[in-house]
């Protein structure tokens, strides 16, 4: 039920939005923009978060070990 009102809602969005970029060529630019950057943003978030978890798991020589708090 939760992916059916999901896809509603993403459905109900994504029309209008790309009517809206199709007679306006620079809306278009920026609704793209704004879809990238969602997009993007939690790909980098998981990213991140991995690459620390690697780090800490790394054996690295003792005066090398850098400590985030």
């Amino acid at each position: 039920m939760l992916v059916a009102i999901s896809l509603l809602a993403a459905i109900v969005v994504a029309i209008p939005l790309s009517i809206a970029a199709a007679h306006r060529p620079t809306l278009g630019k920026i609704i793209l923009g704004i879809a990238a950057i969602l997009q993007t943003v939690p790909s980098l978030a998981l990213l991140v978060q991995r690459v620390f978890e690697l780090a800490e798991r790394a054996i690295v020589p003792r005066g090398l070990r850098i400590t985030i708090k």
